[in-house]
């Protein structure tokens, strides 16, 4: 019971940058689960329409119809999705690469106009989409596990920012209030000199 995330997006739904890094992280788990299974199974069709999001917050993975088991090298029927699925599954073929693709497009899609806030707020997730989607699968993500290591890193990183941004901000506060009161006692500096003093330690 729930909705799909491609149905939250219809009905207008912005996701935020803590919502598409929880749920690429929890879809990363799912496939790594996947992926390790003997033989492994590559799931095939990842996309918004395929993620269900109950009311509890919970997120499911439905619809195993594209499924296939990782055996054997004999190309098969493609059966993901136009905009989604991987290049090489319009030749018969899928792999754990063909999900980290789809994934990439999914965190895109779920972004949505939001993309260019979020980039501008952590550009590491364009980043990791854009090793994701990359046409020829050897220069993609190779696995979940190390798709998902990155993105723990960028969710670590944009922590560090933001506390690294709060410190630089109150040096700047503390310097340019010392600089006013100095200035008072020796020479007042022009607004332009105060604030080019300040803007610079900033950069």
């Amino acid at each position: 019971q729930g909705k799909s995330l491609a149905q939250l997006l219809k009905e207008g739904k912005v996701f935020s940058l803590e919502e598409v890094l929880q749920i690429g992280d929890t879809v990363l788990n799912v496939l790594d689960y996947l992926h390790s299974r003997k033989p492994a199974v590559f799931y095939g069709d990842l996309k918004p329409d395929n993620l269900m999001l109950t009311s509890a917050g919970t997120l499911y993975l439905v619809d195993f119809g594209s499924a296939v088991l990782g055996f054997g090298n004999e190309p098969r029927i493609c059966m993901g999705t136009e905009g989604f699925a991987a290049p090489e599954q319009y030749q018969g073929k899928v792999s754990e690469r063909s999900d980290l693709f789809a994934l990439g497009k999914t965190i895109r899609s779920l972004a949505g106009r939001n993309w260019g806030r979020i980039l501008w707020k952590i550009p590491g997730l364009w980043l990791f989409v854009h090793r994701c989607v990359q046409p020829q699968e050897e220069k993609r993500l190779q696995n979940a596990a190390q798709a998902k290591k990155m993105l723990l890193n960028i969710g670590k990183r944009r922590g560090r920012t933001r506390k690294n941004m709060a410190v630089v901000l109150g040096t700047a506060a503390v310097l340019l209030a010392g600089g006013m009161f100095f200035a008072v006692r020796e020479r007042k500096p022009s607004f332009k000199e105060a604030l080019t003093e300040v803007t610079t330690l900033y950069y």
